[in-house]
């Protein structure tokens, strides 16, 4: 009967860790919905909208993403087995997310809502693919904004409720954006 008992244990427990191992336990939103070049490059007129609602009072959550899912195939796999994480929007981040307040998040806002800072999306780029490394997550008055930022293509996508938009970010944006977000990079391993 112990050694029954033992079994199931050791059972239960491999069957957590593959189901770990599976990936992100929890998921928000959804995956892309535009899908070709002509509908991301026309979801641009849709941007100022969505950053209008990203007020002074809104709240920031800063989601670290995982290592590129292509071009780090094995270190991405070996993190998501090995540390918590979330998929929103249908891409990978480390759990939990980092709130930010004051300075900062008035920094990032700033910058975010800077003219110029993004322009019309201007069609795939060959860097491997889009990639968000932060996810900002504003808790506004009017509802949540998410928006995903990709260094490697210099690419964002932003989620609010119905709408979405993909856009390219402006000359100076990625590294301003760089500057503010390095000091959240807390997980993400240096590429083998």
């Amino acid at each position: 009967m112990r050694l029954i008992r033992i079994s199931f244990i050791l059972l239960a427990v491999c069957g957590l860790n593959l189901l770990h191992a599976a990936g992100p336990e929890k998921s928000v939103g959804h995956n892309s919905k535009l899908v070709s070049d002509k509908a991301r490059a026309n979801s641009f007129s849709s941007l100022e909208k969505i950053l209008q609602q990203i007020t002074d009072e809104a709240s920031l959550a800063i989601f670290e993403g995982l290592p590129h899912q292509d071009s780090q195939s094995k270190l991405y796999k070996r993190e998501l087995k090995s540390k918590p994480a979330v998929t929103r929007y249908g891409y990978s981040f480390y759990e939990p997310s980092v709130a930010v307040s004051g300075k900062e998040k008035d920094q990032l806002l700033k910058l975010l809502k800077k003219p110029g800072a993004f322009r019309k999306y201007g069609g795939r780029k060959f860097c491997g693919g889009f990639h968000p490394d932060y996810s900002l997550h504003w808790k506004t008055a009017s509802g949540e904004v998410e928006m995903h930022l990709c260094f490697g293509c210099h690419e964002m996508r932003v989620y609010s409720g119905d709408l979405e938009v993909h856009a390219d970010m402006g000359e100076s944006t990625p590294e301003a954006l760089k500057k503010l977000l390095n000091p959240f990079q807390n997980n993400r391993p240096i590429a083998e």
